[in-house]
Order: structure tokens, then sequence, then C-alpha cells
């Protein structure tokens, strides 16, 4: 069953990519004499790097693979990857309008995020092998993707700063923005989901109980420490 999952996987990345590149390819527009692609290497990298670097979204797909399997993993992949697209058309939106984020949306979001990050870490610790099979039959793994995306501040700094530097300073359309937020579902996609993909060799690993408590504790770990990170900025 997981392999028919991979399997779907691959067809699906294999199926954006060429979208992407299609897009890539195909669409210009004219700034001043001067054509360019709005979708160039640069920005695709920009985002890809964003989406693939560890993170609390990125390690909990990992985690939700190892316990749940390949198919709950790939439901927070799609929940986090559309919650990203959401966070990217909101952020276009309030800066075409606005300019800026509010301060004051950004301090509660850090507040809330740090909050379930910390929660998160916890319930991890708390994780025991008979607790784990009962997360098998909890809450849905798109849910949690798409609630730790949107709760965490990292992701509206990282959309707000790659719309500034390919979207805001070029000709700021509403088709250029809609075109970014789909590149940014796109590649979210790929990045999360490698990070569930290797939830997957993992799960093969940890099979010995005292594996999965230290596996456990080193996702916690690295969730607090992300926590720092959201601050950090204002350190």
């Amino acid at each position: 069953m997981e392999s028919r999952w991979l399997e779907a996987m691959g067809a699906i990345l294999f199926n954006t990519m060429t979208a992407v590149k299609s897009i890539l390819f195909s669409r210009h527009v004219k700034i001043g004499a001067t054509k360019m692609n709005v979708l160039n290497i640069s920005m695709l990298t920009f985002i890809l790097i964003g989406a693939i670097t560890p993170g609390p979204v990125n390690l909990i797909a990992t985690h939700t693979t190892v316990y749940c399997g390949i198919k709950r993993g790939l439901s927070h992949v799609a929940g986090a990857s559309v919650a990203y697209a959401i966070v990217v058309l909101i952020s276009g939106l309030l800066l075409r309008q606005f300019g800026h984020l509010s301060a004051l949306a950004l301090l509660t979001l850090r507040i809330s995020g740090s909050l379930f990050l910390l929660y998160m870490a916890y319930k991890l610790l708390s994780l025991t092998h008979q607790s784990a099979e009962a997360v098998k039959d909890g809450a849905s793994g798109f849910i949690n993707g798409a609630l730790i995306q949107l709760l965490n501040p990292k992701a509206w700094l990282f959309a707000g700063a790659g719309l500034s530097a390919f979207v805001l300073g070029g000709t700021n359309t509403l088709s250029d923005l809609l075109l970014f937020t789909f590149v940014c579902l796109v590649l979210c996609f790929i990045g999360v989901g490698a990070w569930a993909l290797l939830g997957q060799v993992f799960a093969r690993w940890l099979a010995d109980p005292v594996k999965q408590k230290w596996f456990n504790f080193s996702l916690a770990t690295a969730l607090s420490l992300s926590v720092i990170s959201i601050w950090l900025p204002d350190l």
C-alpha cells in the first residue's frame, strides 16, 4: 500500500515540475525595453531553499510519516503546502495594499507560534510506543500541517521577502501574485515532501522503542530550538 503512495508522489512531483518548467519558459513581461522571466532560476531557488531547509513543518512531516505512514505524511505535506500558498496570497494582497505586514500581527504570530511549537515538543517527549499507535487514529495530518504552517511566523516573513524581491519589485500585477503563489505551492510540496520521504527511511530503523525515544527527544529539542529562531531577529 505504501509503495503505491510513493509511486503516486513521484508522479505528482514529476507533473508539478513539468508545470513549473512550462511556466518558467513561457511567461514573460516587459519592463521598460527589457524582456525578463517573471519566474527565473533565482526565484525558484529562493522558494525551494525556504521549503526544504529544516524547520518545524519539515520535522513534523518526518515524524508523521515515521509513526503514521506515508499516507498521513503526504496529507501533512498537502496541508502545509496549501497553507503556505494561503500565507503567500494574503501577504501579497496586504503588501500591495499597505506596503508592509502589521507589526502587531507578526507579534501575535510569534507568540502563538512559539506556544504551539513548545506544545508539539512536549507531545513528542511524552510519546510512548503505545501512544504512538493511538496517534495513527488521531487528528488529520492535513489539519496539523496547515495549522503549523499558518502559525509559523517564519513562513509569513519568508513570504514577504520573496514577494518584495520577485513580485512587488516588478510589474506587481494580480496575475503575477497568483503565479508566484502557485509556484510556492508546488515547491513547498516538493520540499516538505522530501522530509516526509525521509520519515519513510527512518521508520525501518525505529522499530526499537529505545531508538524511538531518542528520535522523539531529538525532534522535540529541534522544535524547541526553532522557537528561539522565531525571536532571533529581535534579540
